[in-house]
């Protein structure tokens, strides 16, 4: 029945031109966009594939450093 449905759905999805909504996220899952522009399939995949880029890592290397330098300085 999992396959004979699946087929099904993606034929649905044909006849209302919308196919080309049916995506791979980043983590291997297929999924159905619901907007335009979606890309993952939840916000825990859209948040690690942000944490794990360089300009992010560059980022909280920066805020950490002076975060730890306010705190190391209110305990004057």
């Amino acid at each position: 029945m999992g396959e004979i449905g699946a087929v099904m759905g993606l034929t649905h999805l044909a006849l209302r031109d919308e196919l080309d909504r049916v995506r791979r996220c980043r983590c291997g899952k297929y999924f159905f966009a619901r907007r335009l522009d979606q890309v993952y399939c939840r916000t825990k995949c859209r948040v690690l594939y942000h944490q794990s880029s360089p300009e992010f890592k560059v980022k909280r290397r920066k805020y950490q450093r002076e975060w730890y330098h306010l705190q190391k300085y209110l305990e004057r």
